[in-house]
């Protein structure tokens, strides 16, 4: 899969005659989440006391930077020359994140926008943009990092760099692609991350299922958004054991599709899962950290894998639904 530069004049990258459109459509998409969550309409998510006050008094960078990354720190400065306002701040800074990672798709002929757009509403923006804000512009480069990754390495490189200007957490994304990069055999990683995952995952229904044993393990975080279990007629659903199950069941389809990272995707989904059940396992509180942050491959993942077989798109099309039936209880619990 080539990613082709982009060019004024030209119809769109790879002379995708739809690529404007998409842009358009994107641009529209990026407002509307800004304005949701400028205006915090489903409540105050979790950070956003310490945001607010980094908005309206933000520290000098030396000090700064010991709690925020320095390129958000200098995106977070430029706004204030023009607006001390949080709202308008929270509006410009989740509007810019979500319309990178839409142009990101945007750019791919072999993606669907509209599966992405949807998904990533779903499951990764009550996360990211409506929590951890420098997270959401992080991920934006993380995506431009992955379409380079397959032709342009160096490129790629560059990109990954500047997600981590915003948010550290994303060198869990450059730790798949250095192993495939040094890796001889591609399908060997494959399988040996596979076979440790599984180990991994198999260990906690040892003294008990992840369902259980992760929120007691992480009771200290039991007021956190991901790990506060919601109520559907008297039954609990735990978000955790849900992204779990989600989780897995997307790595599976990716391994029946075919797209160009393929293998970096199955690698990173493995060694996620394997990483959280490896800390649930020691009771590492920070465990769910390692979810929400593997949590962005899906949408992107979604929307490779939905240009495939007529049984690859039945398969998105119903991790589709169940994250967006899901939705409403996730975004439910943010205030």
């Amino acid at each position: 899969m080539a990613v082709a530069e982009f060019q004024i004049g030209a119809p769109g990258p790879a002379g995708d005659p739809w690529f404007w459109p998409k842009l358009l459509l994107a641009l529209q998409i990026a407002v509307v989440v800004g304005g949701v969550v400028g205006a915090r309409l489903a409540g105050p998510g979790l950070d956003t006391a310490n945001y607010v006050y980094l908005f309206r008094a933000p520290p000098s960078l030396s000090d700064g930077v010991k709690r925020f990354e320095p390129l958000f720190l200098l995106l977070v400065t430029g706004l204030r020359f023009f607006t001390r306002d949080p709202s308008t701040i929270f509006f410009a800074i989740a509007s810019i994140a979500c319309l990178i990672k839409l142009v990101a798709v945007a750019r791919l002929q072999d993606a669907s926008l509209a599966i992405f757009a949807l998904a990533y509403v779903a499951t990764c923006m009550p996360l990211y943009e409506y929590n951890q804000i420098r997270v959401a512009v992080a991920i934006g480069f993380v995506y431009f990092a992955w379409n380079h990754l397959p032709t342009t390495p160096l490129r790629s490189a560059v990109y990954f760099a500047i997600a981590l200007g915003f948010h550290y957490s994303t060198a869990l994304f450059i730790v798949p692609a250095l192993i495939l990069v040094a890796a001889k055999s591609r399908l060997a990683v494959i399988i040996g991350s596979a076979a440790l995952g599984l180990i991994a995952v198999a260990s906690l229904f040892i003294d008990g299922s992840v369902f259980d044993r992760a929120p007691l393990v992480l009771q200290s975080y039991a007021t956190g958004l991901i790990l506060r279990a919601a109520e559907i007629e008297g039954a609990e659903v735990n978000p955790l054991g849900f992204g779990v199950l989600l989780l897995l069941a997307s790595t599976v389809v990716f391994a029946c599709s075919r797209f160009a990272l393929k293998a970096y995707v199955l690698l990173l989904c493995v060694l996620g899962l394997g990483l959280f059940a490896v800390l649930v396992r020691f009771e590492i509180p920070y465990a769910y950290r390692v979810l929400e942050t593997v949590a962005a491959v899906l949408p992107y993942g979604w929307a490779q894998a939905f240009r495939g077989s007529v049984a690859q798109r039945l398969a998105v099309g119903i991790l589709v639904t169940a994250a967006v039936a899901y939705a409403p209880i996730l975004w439910g619990r943010l205030g």
